[in-house]
């Protein structure tokens, strides 16, 4: 019994320090309020912020269903306020990115699917708070309830995309 509980203990330390370590890249563009390309390690990867979803600029890509069903046409309008709020914040900047336990590291596209910080700022939390983006509750990860408290404040201030709500 001594030697499971030890097992639990080690395995949340390293759990827990596992998701701490952060690693760094230049942001060399913007390309949507969620997705930035970076130059790390010689090399040009993407990365897409976990747990958020910001509208997508291409109108037939937008899933109303998936915003309250705010219309795709308001949605496209979003998606360019969201990509220069996320440029503006990022483009040209270090940033640091630090993966969560809880999700795979890369999508289904090959992006790295990661928390990104700027000056010691959580990129995705700024912009859940400006009501460019929703919480993606389609797969767990650490920062949800966080992000989901972040979101319903900027509904309620009706931020953002959210003003579109009736």
């Amino acid at each position: 019994m001594k030697s499971v509980f030890k097992y639990k203990v080690l395995l949340m330390i390293f759990v827990l320090f596992s998701s701490c370590i952060q690693y760094e890249a230049l942001v060399v563009e913007v390309i949507d309020g969620d997705t930035m390309k970076v130059y790390i390690d010689e090399k040009v990867e993407f990365v897409r912020i976990l747990g958020i979803d910001c509208p997508e600029i291409k109108l037939e890509k937008n899933r109303p269903e998936k915003f309250e069903n705010i219309s795709a046409e308001n949605l496209t309008y979003w998606a360019f306020v969201a990509k220069n709020f996320t440029k503006n914040l990022v483009e040209g900047k270090r940033i640091k990115f630090s993966y969560d336990h809880f999700s795979d590291k890369r999508d289904q596209y090959n992006r790295i699917l990661a928390y990104v910080y700027v000056d010691g700022v959580d990129v995705g939390s700024e912009i859940i708070k400006n009501g460019l983006a929703r919480v993606y509750v389609e797969a767990e990860f650490l920062k949800m309830r966080e992000y989901l408290k972040l979101q319903d404040e900027a509904k309620k201030r009706k931020a953002g995309l959210w003003s579109e709500l009736k």
